[in-house]
């Protein structure tokens, strides 16, 4: 299963609108086997459920053994960063920023393949 991951958490909205950029560019494989003892979150500094009650290796766990929870909490990860990039979206389009930030994403986007 693939989470998007990366950024962490920041100090004011510029902060918290750049790590939202790069929440959306990375990926993170949680079958791999290096993170069957990470008692990390999905992603530090995420503020959604699944980061705040359960590891990487728990989550790596569920997915491994095909446990339905392992979906769920990827589900319920992959919702909060959508909200959050989808927010940080209609956000620059109130404040007239948009073409900056399409910028600034796709930039950040191209780097990342």
């Amino acid at each position: 299963a693939h989470v998007r991951g990366g950024g962490g958490a920041g100090g004011g909205a510029g902060a918290r609108q750049e790590a939202r950029e790069a929440v959306v560019c990375g990926k993170l494989n949680l079958r791999d086997s290096t993170l069957c003892r990470d008692a990390g979150p999905i992603l530090a500094g995420c503020q959604c459920f699944a980061c705040g009650k359960h590891t990487r290796a728990y989550i790596h766990h569920l997915i491994n053994t095909r446990e339905i929870l392992g979906d769920v909490l990827l589900h319920i990860h992959n919702q909060h960063h959508y909200a959050q990039f989808f927010g940080a979206i209609r956000e620059s389009i109130r404040t007239g920023t948009f073409e900056a930030y399409s910028a600034r994403f796709l930039e950040k986007r191209k780097h990342m393949r």
